[in-house]
């Protein structure tokens, strides 16, 4: 769970802590896109299967 900061609070960190939170939200957020992407790839995936070619013909 994620550490949501007030104005107060940011604004008494030191550079360096700035620099540390703002690496974490990084690796976070590339986290997320890699997640986002495989979810993407298998919906569209599913969509091939479902929508895609029929194997029946008419």
């Amino acid at each position: 769970m994620t550490i949501k900061y007030t104005e107060q609070q940011l604004n008494r960190l030191t550079k360096a802590d700035i620099i540390q939170l703002f690496m974490s939200q990084q690796e976070q957020l590339d986290s997320i896109d890699k997640k986002l992407q495989l979810v993407l790839e298998q919906l569209a995936d599913m969509n091939r299967r479902r929508y895609g070619r029929s194997t029946e013909k008419k």
